[in-house]
């Protein structure tokens, strides 16, 4: 809990464990919110700072640098654009310690969706591959119905191995 000076009577504290409202699941999440708290307590010990001295210059530059630096590298994207309109340290803290509780389930949320993006990507390559492995085999086993070709030239047809080519004639 923090006291600033500018506002007299004004208790700060930033949303930790018990402002969640629900368990923590796993050591990752753990460590998602430890870092987010972390960051909070450090952000309030520099507002209270800034604000215990005449520090109006360093206090716009470090206002400047969570909102152009900090923010996009922390927050969700659709988070960035309010962050934009703020001017004042304290309403970015205040709004750091509104909104950053939220922040870890969207990462997740964010993580599911690159996740299902990148499994979906791999399955249809893994798909057309065994599709396309499937219909040289076909192919072979026309060619061994139809022919009277030999594995040798059935296997520089269709690309696959001799050893293939043998497997495929065993198994009809």
């Amino acid at each position: 809990m923090w006291r600033l000076p500018h506002r007299q009577g004004v208790t700060y504290k930033h949303p930790g464990p018990s402002s969640q409202g629900g368990q923590r699941h796993g050591p990752a999440r753990q460590q998602l919110h430890r870092g987010i708290d972390e960051a909070l307590e450090v952000l309030g010990r520099m507002v209270e700072w800034l604000y215990a001295d005449d520090q109006g210059d360093l206090r716009r530059a470090f206002t400047a640098w969570l909102k152009r630096v900090w923010t996009p590298r922390q927050a969700p994207e659709e988070e960035w654009q309010p962050f934009e309109r703020l001017e004042e340290l304290q309403e970015v803290y205040d709004m750091l310690q509104e909104r950053t509780s939220q922040w870890p389930q969207r990462w997740k949320q964010e993580g599911l969706h690159e996740g299902r993006q990148e499994g979906l990507h791999e399955g249809l390559h893994e798909g057309r591959r065994e599709g396309r492995q499937e219909a040289l085999h076909e192919t072979a086993r026309n060619l061994m119905r139809t022919t009277n070709l030999d594995d040798a030239a059935i296997a520089r047809a269709t690309g696959l191995s001799i050893e293939e080519i043998t497997s495929l004639r065993n198994e009809m």
